[in-house]
């Protein structure tokens, strides 16, 4: 019933937010874009950024990354027909990291892409759209108790971030059901349980 309580007080919460969800204009960074993409950001939030601010650039190998970590074909679509025109990201190291991220989902080495990410959450603590996406894995895999953890700093760091606003209250409703993930598998009950490869990180 806790878990329950606090999943409905979330809902209210983050419908409060829907008004300022998309107040800024400043174009989306590709990294923020990508950690969006990995976390689950719906389709319908990912093209209303997209359309109402742009991206600063991409390029093949981002809109790549993008449809591996799962972002809808429309996302990608309305991606495509926003300005500047594609050019080269560089070699910005966050970004490289998130690509490489990206590359392990769409193999569904979620145990892989949790690993990579927390290097860059770990550098970048105070990032709440890294927290979102370490959260989305964690929820692929099922591993509640983390993933409550990482929606909280997001939701802390970034109120505005309806999705990992959503992803806590949906948290909390899952965690009132049966783990699906058996601990006795895990190392530590507090490391995720990676149950697709019967392994923990």
């Amino acid at each position: 019933m806790k878990h329950l309580s606090r999943c409905c007080a979330l809902v209210l919460f983050f419908v409060s937010f829907q008004q300022t969800f998309s107040q800024t204009t400043e174009k989306i960074p590709a990294q923020q874009l990508l950690a969006w993409a990995i976390g689950g950001m719906t389709e319908e939030h990912l093209l209303a950024q997209i359309k109402q601010r742009g991206v600063l650039s991409y390029d093949d190998e981002l809109l790549k990354a993008l449809h591996s970590a799962g972002a809808a074909d429309s996302a990608i679509a309305e991606l495509k027909k926003t300005k500047p025109s594609p050019k080269s990201l560089g070699t910005d190291e966050g970004l490289t990291s998130l690509l490489k991220v990206a590359s392990a989902i769409g193999s569904e080495n979620y145990e892989g892409a949790y690993k990579q990410l927390m290097g860059s959450v770990q550098a970048n603590p105070k990032n709440a759209d890294l927290h979102f996406a370490a959260a989305g894995i964690l929820r692929k895999v099922e591993t509640w108790e983390l993933a409550v953890g990482e929606y909280r700093l997001a939701t802390q760091l970034a109120p505005e971030l309806l999705d990992a606003q959503q992803g806590l209250a949906f948290t909390y409703y899952r965690m009132a059901a049966p783990r699906l993930c058996n601990r006795n598998q895990c190392v530590s009950s507090r490391a995720p349980c990676f149950w697709r490869e019967g392994s923990c990180a």
